[in-house]
C-alpha cells in the first residue's frame, strides 16, 4: 500500500507490538518510520527488537519519554510532543447556565466531577469515595460521574453504583453515562478531577477542561505533571490519597477566587502549550528533519 500510495513516510499510531508490519514495511523499501507512543510498553525482547528499526519515537509525555530510554531507545530518536486540542471547538460552548441546566446542576450548587472510561485504573472508585464526603459535609455539593464503562468491565460500573447506593448518595452522587456534550458537562463543573491511580500517560481530559477555564485536582505520575501547574492552574495529589484530593477539592471550593484565578490561568497555558497548531507544527517540523536525512 505505501509503495502503491507513493508514500514518503510512514507514520505509526498505536504500541509498537501491534505495529511490527508497518515498521517492517518501512525498512523493506527503505521510508522513514514514526512511532506515536501513547502509553507505557512493557521492554520485551521483540519490543526492543523493533523499537531499533524506528527512526523517531513520539512521545506524549516526559513519562513516556522516560519509558522509551528505559527500552533503550537513544536520546536522538525520542521526540516530545504533547498532544493537543482545537481550542477554538471550547470557545463555543454555551453559556455556563444552560450547561447546568441540562446537567440539573442546581443554581448555586457547586459541582466538581471526574470524565472519562469508567475502568478501575481511572480512580473512579476513588473519586466516589473522595466525593462521598465531600457531599455529606456540604449541602450544596454535587459530584458527577461522566462516562460509561469501557470493554464490557460491567461489573465495576456495578460495584460503583452499589456503592453509592448503599451510602445513600445516589442523588448527590450522579452517574451520566456515556454523553456526547462533554465540553458541555466540564463547564457546567466548578472544578474537574483527575483521579488515576497508576501513571497517566498523557491526560487529554485535563488540557479540554483546562481550556474551559477549570481548575484540576490531579493525581500526580505521568502526564498530569506535565500539563497542571501546582497551585497555578490546579493542585496535584499523590495517587490513590483520599484524604488528599478530598482536601484539595475543598480548599479550592472554600477558596473561589483561587479557583477562578487557576482556571484562567489554565485556559492560557492551554493555548501557548497545548493546542492543535503547536502540536501540528511540531510534527510537521518532525517530518521535515526526517525527509531530509
Amino acid at each position: 500500500m505505501a509503495r502503491r500510495e507513493g508514500a514518503e513516510l510512514i507514520h505509526l499510531n498505536n504500541n509498537l507490538e501491534s505495529q511490527e508490519a508497518g515498521v517492517l514495511a518501512a525498512r523493506l523499501i527503505g521510508l522513514p518510520c514514526v512511532a506515536h507512543a501513547r502509553s507505557f510498553q512493557v521492554g520485551t525482547r521483540f519490543l526492543r527488537w523493533i523499537a531499533r528499526r524506528v527512526d523517531r519515537h513520539v512521545a506524549i509525555s516526559n513519562a513516556i519519554a522516560q519509558n522509551l530510554r528505559d527500552l533503550g531507545i537513544p536520546e536522538s530518536r525520542i521526540v516530545l510532543i504533547h498532544d493537543g486540542i482545537r481550542c477554538d471547538r471550547f470557545a463555543d460552548v454555551p453559556s455556563r447556565h444552560e450547561c447546568r441546566v441540562a446537567l440539573g446542576i442546581p443554581s448555586g450548587s457547586f459541582a466538581f466531577g471526574i470524565l472519562g472510561r469508567l475502568v478501575p485504573w481511572k480512580g473512579i472508585a476513588e473519586f466516589v469515595e473522595v466525593a462521598a464526603e465531600i457531599v455529606r459535609s456540604d449541602p450544596d455539593a454535587t459530584a458527577f460521574v461522566v462516562g460509561s464503562v469501557s470493554d464490557g468491565d460491567d461489573d465495576y460500573y456495578d460495584t460503583l453504583r452499589e456503592r453509592v447506593n448503599s451510602l445513600g448518595l445516589a442523588d448527590r452522587i450522579v452517574f451520566t453515562g456515556f454523553r456526547p456534550d462533554v465540553r458541555q458537562a466540564m463547564a457546567a463543573m466548578d472544578l474537574v478531577v483527575h483521579a488515576s491511580t497508576e501513571p497517566e500517560p498523557f491526560g487529554m481530559v485535563l488540557i479540554e477542561a483546562m481550556s474551559l477555564g477549570r481548575p484540576i485536582v490531579a493525581t500526580r505520575g505521568g502526564g498530569p505533571e506535565d500539563i497542571v501547574l501546582h497551585g497555578e492552574t490546579g493542585l496535584l495529589v499523590k495517587r490513590g490519597a483520599i484524604r488528599e484530593m478530598r482536601n484539595a477539592i475543598v480548599e479550592l471550593r472554600e477558596n473561589p477566587e483561587r479557583a477562578r484565578a487557576m482556571g484562567e490561568k489554565g485556559r492560557d497555558r492551554v493555548r501557548t502549550n497545548f493546542s492543535a497548531e503547536i502540536h501540528t507544527s511540531r510534527v510537521s517540523r518532525m517530518y521535515d528533519e526526517l525527509l531530509k536525512e
